[in-house]
């Protein structure tokens, strides 16, 4: 598998805020940690088309071949946006500072703990796991929720089905 597209979703505060302040260092390492690998980082903030932002973060989860989501502050936005990556069932990792506590029921699934006085560890984690993800795909402990709770496609006005998640093609409806 490679990969050409990464969504990070983590915590971004008010500009000139703690929760920026580490945004801005978080999309710094990736892009040092992705030099040379030719692959698009996405943030939510700065997505820049006109419409509706929530439709156009959805779109780009789906569409990336990568989501890595910052679980150092409690927001409800990165959980919102990891559960729908679960749901899908598409490449993702968990990353969270070692001083932080992973929520419950998150914290079965492999999370990279990391600290900002020693980036490149954080760094050689991200890319140890792509270079796998690149090798040998991608495994998810919970395939894709649809496999689960069987989305149904005889509700009138339903029109996801596994598939159409599969292949990206749910982003056309």
């Amino acid at each position: 598998m490679k990969i050409k597209k990464c969504f990070l979703a983590c915590p971004l505060g008010n500009q000139n805020s703690e929760e920026r302040d580490h945004a801005d260092w978080l999309l710094k390492r990736l892009k040092n940690t992705f030099k040379g690998k030719e692959i698009e980082i996405i943030r939510a903030d700065k997505i820049t088309l006109q419409g509706c932002i929530n439709k156009q973060i959805l779109e780009e989860i789906i569409s990336a071949d990568l989501l890595i989501a910052d679980l150092t502050w409690p927001n409800p936005n990165v959980f919102l946006e990891l559960g729908f990556r679960y749901a899908i069932g598409k490449p993702l990792i968990q990353i969270i500072k070692s001083d932080h506590k992973i929520p419950f029921d998150i914290s079965t699934k492999r999370t990279i703990h990391y600290t900002t006085y020693k980036p490149e560890i954080l760094e050689k984690d991200i890319f140890s796991f792509l270079e796998s993800l690149e090798k040998h795909g991608f495994n998810s402990d919970y395939e894709s929720l649809t496999h689960f709770y069987r989305v149904e496609t005889d509700i009138p006005g339903n029109t996801i089905n596994q598939s159409s998640i599969e292949d990206n093609s749910i982003l056309e409806q």
